[in-house]
């Protein structure tokens, strides 16, 4: 995960496993502190377990950042996911 940001890439959680992951993290961007976070909670860094999962929205394969928002948080079965909608360009 850090070599995916350090190449300049950014992603947002869209899905963290209650059990495990602080419900506070749901829609922050991916960061090196986030990083941390997770190590001292135990969980892998890069969600190899299905702590969490991300949403990619930029990057230097992109021609341009994704605009995207934050919708609706939904609960599911011990998971907390939030909805990512796209903004339109303008």
């Amino acid at each position: 995960m850090r070599e995916f940001l350090a190449r300049g890439y950014a992603a947002i959680l869209t899905c963290i496993e209650e059990a495990h992951a602080d419900p506070t993290w749901l829609g922050a961007p991916l960061t090196e502190e986030l990083i941390v976070a997770f190590e001292q909670a135990g969980i892998d860094p890069c969600g190899e377990r299905g702590e969490y999962h991300t949403f990619v929205y930029a990057g230097p394969l992109f021609s341009s950042p994704l605009a995207v928002r934050l919708g609706e948080r939904l609960f599911l079965s011990g998971f907390q996911l939030i909805d990512i909608q796209s903004v339109p360009h303008t």
